[in-house]
């Protein structure tokens, strides 16, 4: 039995309980570019519902609840959850709880879907919360643009988050995908966020062998833009250079300014340590 605590769980605990329950999991690390900030300390835990067996809900509502999970929000996580296929925990701001943000998504299955070209599929619900905040909780929804092209993703992408150069790091990172293997099929997801302007698109890049440095020069570029300083984002990419591309996000972040994420990382929690906090 999970028993829920005061104090949230940060990304190491919840992997360390996870571990404790037996629950095989990933561990995805990215950063955030945006007007003169640069947030590296960025997880985000995966979960195959299947995995925690026949009371998968009562196991993932317990372990929000450790996450101090939106009360207000109960209701929703409980409606979607038989949806789903994996549950995501996402943590921002890790070591410093007073600006943490928490955050939960559920990925649904596609599996059973037939799509017509250009429709717009649900594919994860998300919320958004600081543990340390009374702020109202946000609510993200992520949709897949199905029959989508490759010319169509770089136009997309060209105009993600109206800073020219910010665009054209992202799309010159999906062009080198592409290049990269005449096989890989894009995987294109239009993102809102309610009641914000943020509006952005992100494009999964796992099924290509990128790493984080073959794309160093784009998002060097892009960081120049934002007013980051190299020696700032350097020493971040020297450290991470040989990790694979998982994703990118690109596009107008919810205060308005523009951003470019970029994931990476992705590994299985063989232990606690596994998820690391530098």
């Amino acid at each position: 039995m999970i028993t829920t605590r005061q104090a949230p769980l940060d990304a190491a605990e919840l992997s360390a309980r996870l571990h404790a329950l037996e629950v095989p999991h990933g561990c995805e690390r990215s950063f955030r570019m945006a007007s003169d900030e640069f947030a590296s300390d960025r997880h985000l835990i995966s979960v195959a519902i299947e995995t925690l067996g026949f009371s998968a809900y009562e196991i993932a509502a317990e372990l929000a609840d450790d996450l101090a999970f939106p009360v207000t929000h109960r209701e929703l996580l409980r409606r979607s959850f038989p949806l789903a296929r994996f549950i995501h925990f996402g943590f921002e701001g890790s070591r410093d709880p007073r600006n943490r943000v928490h955050k939960l998504y559920l990925e649904f299955d596609l599996d059973e879907l037939e799509p017509r070209p250009g429709s717009l599929i649900p594919v994860h619900l998300a919320v958004k919360w600081s543990p340390a905040s009374r702020t109202e909780p946000m609510i993200s929804r992520y949709r897949r643009r199905s029959g989508i092209s490759r010319r169509e993703i770089l136009d997309r992408l060209g105009s993600a988050s109206g800073s020219p150069v910010v665009d054209d790091a992202a799309s010159q990172i999906v062009a080198r995908a592409f290049e990269s293997d005449s096989d890989f099929d894009p995987f294109l997801l239009e993102v809102e966020d309610e009641g914000t302007p943020r509006r952005s698109v992100d494009v999964r890049l796992a099924d290509v062998e990128l790493r984080v440095g073959d794309a160093a020069d784009s998002i060097l570029a892009a960081a120049r833009s934002l007013g980051i300083a190299a020696r700032r984002i350097g020493a971040h990419l020297e450290s991470v250079c040989l990790d694979c591309l998982g994703h990118l996000a690109v596009g107008m972040h919810r205060d308005g300014r523009p951003f470019l994420s970029i994931h990476h990382g992705v590994e299985p929690a063989l232990h606690p340590s596994a998820v690391r906090l530098t």
